[in-house]
């Protein structure tokens, strides 16, 4: 439902800001377990003190957290980051 309702949004594409404030103003009316803007700018504010090479996240559910952390990692300029994403998927 999320996916169809931010392909209705062309504006969005390739602006990762809007994206996640787009994410946040579904989930006001949509039940969605994600970390949101007060977590995501802990998370954001982490990342570029430490300027990790590599980031794994277990559990990706709507690509929230992917979408902040390869945004923060594109602002630290560092050219050879990277994020696994691991999902679980019972079928």
């Amino acid at each position: 439902m999320l996916l169809k309702w931010l392909k209705t949004k062309p504006e969005l594409q390739n602006k990762p800001k809007l994206i996640l404030n787009a994410i946040d103003e579904f989930a006001k009316t949509h039940r969605l377990i994600n970390i949101g803007p007060s977590k995501g700018s802990l998370l954001a504010e982490e990342i570029s003190k430490v300027e990790p090479e590599v980031l794994v996240e277990l559990g990706t559910h709507t690509g929230y957290s992917s979408i902040l952390m390869a945004n923060e990692l594109k602002k630290i300029g560092s050219p050879t980051s990277k994020i696994y994403t691991f999902q679980f998927n019972e079928t």
